[in-house]
C-alpha cells in the first residue's frame, strides 16, 4: 500500500510488500519513477 506522496520533495512513503512495477505505475502521472539499484 502506498501511504504518501510528497511530489515536491519526491518522497514517498510505502508498506512493506509493493512491487517496484506497482510503485512506477502510481508515480508514472506525476512524471515521477523509482529506478533499480543494482
Amino acid at each position: 500500500k502506498i501511504k504518501s506522496l510528497h511530489v515536491e520533495d519526491m518522497d514517498v512513503v510505502v508498506e512493506p510488500g509493493i512491487g517496484w512495477m506497482e510503485l512506477n505505475e502510481f508515480l508514472k502521472p506525476y512524471g515521477l519513477f523509482f529506478p533499480l539499484d543494482p
